[in-house]
């Protein structure tokens, strides 16, 4: 008897093929292909759940089951219930009309023979094709056309078991409520510009100068995901154990270790860049990690994805998510390259808060943005609200979408005057700001004046922040 299952290996789950087969010997479950303990453990919970829903164990016969791949470590939470129901068909039990393509059976079972849903159940959908069948617990929120399910084994006691399609609840994100937030018109314009260019963002200047603000307000510009991409993202990160609601927004203290940033152990284990996929990634307090902690997210934000290797073992996780950092510019958080200041601590212990952040790194961030010290809006200073930002992001965003010619902009089009890069990043970062730019005033083309803006806040304060201890 042949059925498929899933197993998980390094936190992603696979098919696997299941075969079942009775032999002459001693009445025990022997599994083949690499089981893991928890597989292995499975034989009393299967004997007794069918015992408990009135079906018989084979006597004088040994159970062999065969999973293939049979040259990869296994794990699996729902195999149990994939071995009963195969047994049951082997041993003519039961009856199945078995589907064309794949017969797919994952579940937990209790000693009563309850069939329960696994924790990892939705991460199965993107790696079904529209025709397979997946015979699962009745508890389970899996949103698939060609699901059944059982609430325990003895429903398949029935004559014939008929495959039907079942109208299951689609997840769907819910955005998180707007804070009511405002800020000055600069600070809402950069906000904007973030938010619809997806930039990589530093924010350095005083404290107290709203840069986790900024930052966590950017949470609530992230685009809307249509529900065939919420469903893809909600799967991958169930395989981390997080129920996701909307796009995750991961914001690690300063103390984090490097390997719990990017992932690694003997049984390999995700970090919070992988966590971060489809969101946002902050880093307050940005020149307090370790050095080499900074260091080591030069790769994912420039490949989009984390790959890890550890003991002959590797393992690559997507890393798409925009990447936000704020920080104070020395220890006494007064440093600033707009204004003369005082300073209690030295140059060189000033020094060597900023050398944490290397040249490289610092050439990552495609926006770079110096607050001012923090002052007292008068009364009669225009403020924005968080929800007037938005609205401006997501009119930006549809006129980019519908805008051929600003999707296609390229560093070609760029003005004479502006070619002074130091890196193609920088040039790259200007294209992507000036775009944005272009978009949020709905232009169909980049202006002299987008080019203008976005090489300001592209090359100037990155120029400034690296001539700080130039001298």
């Amino acid at each position: 008897m042949k059925v498929y299952s899933f197993y998980t290996r390094q936190r992603k789950i696979f098919p696997m093929e299941l075969e079942l087969q009775l032999m002459r010997g001693l009445p025990k479950l022997q599994v083949l292909g690499l089981p893991d303990q928890m597989i292995k453990e499975s034989f009393m919970r299967i004997k007794s759940a069918l015992m408990s829903t009135g079906f018989s164990w084979p006597n004088s016969q040994q159970i062999l089951v065969n999973l293939r791949p049979a040259d990869v470590k296994k794990h699996s939470l729902g195999l149990e219930f994939a071995i009963a129901v195969a047994l049951l068909l082997e041993t003519q039990q039961i009856k199945l009309e078995l589907p064309k393509d794949r017969l797919f059976i994952y579940g937990e079972l209790g000693l009563d023979g309850r069939v329960l849903p696994p924790k990892d159940l939705e991460c199965l959908r993107p790696l079904l094709h529209e025709d397979d069948v997946v015979l699962t617990s009745f508890e389970g929120d899996l949103s698939h056309k060609g699901r059944v399910y059982l609430k325990t084994l003895a429903d398949l006691k029935e004559a014939l078991v008929t495959f039907r399609e079942d109208e299951i609840p689609t997840p769907q994100p819910e955005r998180p409520q707007l804070p009511d937030l405002w800020f000055s018109k600069d600070q809402a314009h950069v906000l904007a510009l973030s938010a619809v260019s997806g930039a990589s963002t530093l924010l350095a200047g005083p404290p107290g100068s709203g840069k986790t603000t900024f930052a966590e307000s950017l949470f609530h510009l992230l685009p809307d995901l249509a529900e065939e991409d919420f469903l893809n993202l909600r799967a991958h990160h169930l395989q981390f154990g997080e129920d996701l609601k909307f796009r995750p927004m991961i914001s690690p203290h300063h103390s984090t270790p490097i390997m719990s940033l990017i992932g690694g152990g003997g049984n390999l284990f995700p970090g919070e860049v992988a966590k971060a996929h489809g969101g946002l990634l902050i880093l307050d307090e940005f020149l307090l990690f370790p050095a080499r902690v900074i260091d080591a997210l030069r790769e994912p934000l420039a490949s989009q994805k984390i790959q890890v290797a550890r003991g002959g073992a590797g393992v690559t996780w997507p890393a798409a998510f925009q990447f936000v950092a704020t920080t104070n510019l020395c220890p006494c958080g007064k440093l600033s390259a707009k204004r003369n200041f005082s300073c209690g601590y030295t140059l060189q212990k000033c020094r060597s808060t900023w050398e944490r952040l290397s040249g490289p790194m610092l050439d990552r961030f495609d926006l770079v943005v110096l607050t001012d010290a923090y002052r007292s809006r008068g009364a009669k200073e225009e403020l924005v609200s968080l929800a007037e930002v938005k609205k401006q992001v997501d009119q930006a965003r549809r006129h980019l979408s519908e805008s051929a010619s600003l999707k296609n902009a390229c560093s070609q089009g760029i003005p004479e005057v502006y070619r002074v890069f130091q890196s193609r990043r920088r040039e790259n970062a200007l294209v992507k700001l000036a775009r944005a730019q272009a978009a949020l005033e709905g232009r169909a083309e980049i202006s002299s004046s987008n080019w203008t803006d976005a090489f300001l806040l592209s090359q100037r304060d990155v120029k400034a922040i690296g001539d700080l201890f130039a001298n």
